[in-house]
């Protein structure tokens, strides 16, 4: 008796007849641990006689590993923590952080690491050697991430850096080996022609199968020269939104009217003003106490608190004190605690920059506080400008100008303060475009465009994939 393995036939145990002497039969046969397998679970085959055949070979079930996804970066700044997280604890793929870390880094950005703001617990971090170049444009360099690349075999690698020496190896070492690469980037802050976007191009956009991008200008930008789209998902950017959520929900009308009393809002009409960012020259905060100032006569009630740090502090309190308005201006300085940071951007009425826009933009927008900024003439903001939207989530005046910045704050503050009408919009925003889960759900899709493993999105945040399906995320 014999059963059949393809096309060949393989003598079974016990069986009697021709086919049972080994010599007659092709050298292929059945492992000593597949015959145990067919004794203690098919009965037929142990002894007796059986008609059965298989007609497809026997395999053995095998697990399959999670893609294993390297993300190669100087740091990990602060603002970054809540999405590595998200990735790291993903069961579906093996994501791994391969960065620095910028509290040891002499010079280094001026932005918080996630270490130096104690979020990088639930990360999977390798943490390597990072060194700056200096005379060299501040060019970085880690030699470790190229051997780790080089040595191991991911699936994936993104990188994120255009001034990184070392992720141009990288760059090259995927080329080579043929594992997909992902450039996590900036894109263009602005239209770029001539010799340099010949340079961003040939030595930096073209390299990748695929790129996630912070805005959706960069995206139309690269189309509009040649990419195709299939490459191009929009990433945008988030801070720790379940934590802001939280913060939110639990903040008492109590406790915000408690905040505006400790910084001098006690009626009906006083209405308060924050700031929040690093206190540095580029950030133009002297127009904003230039423009505090031509509005003192008529709103002496006005108030603005400035939470962060920078080495332009001491100017900016003798600006301040020069300009007559030091009793209504607050300086709370550096502070990383959520839960703090909420309670002033509820309590405040608006939030003012008149420099460039970054983060500070989602961040107070999640709060329900709308953002006026100058306008983008000279392309100085980040690519979350695109979540101010004028007369819904906040407003723009001239660049440079104090006496226009004053204008539009009257107009956004009196009579009645605009925060009201444009609170659900600004959070409504938030929600659908910048949060870490949205932020994974353009991961996967990337990660989808270039690996055979379907990676599932999560299904919790129905709002955020339909905006990402229908708003330019892929």
């Amino acid at each position: 008796m014999c059963m059949f393995y393809g096309s060949h036939p393989i003598p079974l145990p016990h069986a009697s007849g021709p086919r049972a002497n080994p010599t007659r039969t092709p050298q292929r046969c059945l492992s000593i641990c597949t015959m145990r397998h067919l004794h203690r679970h098919w009965p037929p085959f142990c002894g007796q006689q059986s008609s059965l055949a298989l007609t497809a070979p026997l395999r053995a079930s095998r697990v399959v590993a999670p893609p294993r996804v390297f993300h190669v970066l100087w740091w990990i700044p602060h603002y970054r923590a809540a999405v590595f997280r998200r990735l790291s604890e993903n069961p579906q793929l093996e994501f791994t952080v391969i960065a620095g870390d910028n509290a040891a880094t002499k010079d280094g950005a001026v932005i918080a690491s996630a270490s130096q703001a104690g979020l990088q617990h639930g990360i999977r971090w390798r943490k390597v050697r990072s060194k700056r170049i200096q005379g060299l444009w501040g060019y970085e360099w880690q030699p470790e991430a190229i051997r780790i690349v080089w040595n191991e075999t991911p699936d994936a690698v993104i990188v994120l850096g255009s001034k990184s020496l070392s992720n141009f190896v990288i760059r090259a070492i995927c080329r080579m080996r043929r594992i997909p690469l992902v450039e996590w980037t900036i894109g263009t802050r602005k239209p770029e022609r001539g010799l340099k976007w010949w340079l961003r191009w040939s030595l930096y956009a073209a390299w990748p199968n695929a790129h996630l991008l912070y805005g959706t200008a960069a995206k139309d930008w690269y189309i509009a020269h040649g990419m195709d789209p299939a490459r191009l998902f929009v990433v945008r950017n988030s801070l720790d939104y379940e934590r802001q959520v939280a913060v939110r929900s639990t903040v008492t009308p109590a406790r915000i009217q408690e905040i505006r009393r400790t910084y001098g809002i006690t009626g009906l009409k006083g209405r308060l003003l924050v700031y929040s960012g690093r206190l540095e020259r580029e950030k133009r905060i002297a127009i904003l106490f230039a423009a505090l100032r031509i509005l003192q006569p008529q709103a002496p009630d006005l108030r603005l608190v400035l939470v962060g740090g920078g080495r332009a502090r001491a100017e900016l309190e003798h600006q301040a004190k020069s300009a007559g308005i030091n009793a209504a201006t607050h300086f709370a300085g550096e502070c990383y605690d959520e839960r703090r940071l909420g309670e002033i951007f509820m309590a405040s009425d608006l939030c003012a920059s008149p420099g460039p826009v970054g983060l500070v933009a989602m961040h107070s927008l999640a709060y329900g506080t709308p953002v006026l900024a100058c306008e983008n003439t000279s392309w100085i903001h980040g690519p979350e400008i695109e979540a101010i939207v004028e007369g819904k989530t906040g407003a723009f005046h001239r660049e440079n100008d104090p006496n226009d910045l004053a204008r539009k704050l009257s107009q956004l503050l009196y009579p009645e303060p605009c925060k009201p009408r444009m609170q659900a919009d600004c959070i409504r925003t938030v929600a659908q475009f910048y949060t870490p889960e949205y932020q994974e759900q353009v991961v996967l899709r990337a990660l989808n465009s270039l690996l055979p493993k379907r990676l599932q999105s999560s299904e919790k945040n129905a709002l955020g994939q339909e905006a990402c399906r229908t708003h330019g995320c892929e």
